[in-house]
């Protein structure tokens, strides 16, 4: 008897979500190729500290997995910025938690008209423990420094999927617009 009730509350629940609009960023439709194939056809530049290889390897594993094409379109251009907050702090005075702050600026550029057709900052915090052995201590650092960058990439690419894909909804409503306007 619960069994059938499973059947018509999931029936609900899919109605709900389409009549709401909600569709899947990764679903397979025509805007979502066109949002994989602008994904791919950006170039990433700016890397010039250690962390922003890292950062920039991060990008490049997220836009383009299969690896880069021979044609760019885009050009996406960023700045990371690193702070470190002492958070935990013992009765001497010495920090034994730290908080790292990055936060990166990025521009995505036309590579055509060299215009900056989007653009924003992320960020992203996290801690370490500062640790007896001074090796560990820095190994902390970096292992935060990456978590910190893996999770700005990780923003940024999903912003820029949403950008693209807002644009190839945009040109499909504007080609199927178009045949109904015409005489």
């Amino acid at each position: 008897m619960i069994r059938h009730l499973h059947i018509p509350a999931l029936m609900a629940v899919v109605l709900l979500l389409t009549g709401c609009g909600f569709r899947p960023l990764y679903s397979e439709t025509a805007s979502n190729a066109e949002t994989t194939a602008s994904l791919e056809a950006i170039r990433v530049t700016g890397a010039t500290t250690k962390t922003d290889a890292v950062f920039r390897n991060f990008l490049l594993d997220r836009i383009a997995p299969g690896g880069a094409p021979g044609k760019y379109e885009y050009e996406l251009g960023f700045r990371l910025d690193e702070r470190q907050v002492g958070s935990g702090v013992r009765i001497d005075a010495s920090v034994t938690r730290f908080n790292l702050q990055l936060s990166a600026n990025y521009q995505l550029k036309n590579v055509k008209t060299r215009d900056v057709i989007y653009s924003g900052n992320s960020r992203s915090v996290v801690a370490y423990d500062v640790l007896r052995s001074q090796f560990a201590t820095v190994i902390e650092r970096e292992n935060a420094r990456e978590r910190a960058a893996r999770e700005i990439a990780n923003d940024i690419v999903l912003r820029l999927s949403l950008y693209f894909e807002r644009q190839a909804e945009q040109e499909l409503a504007a080609q199927t617009a178009e045949p109904a306007d015409a005489p």
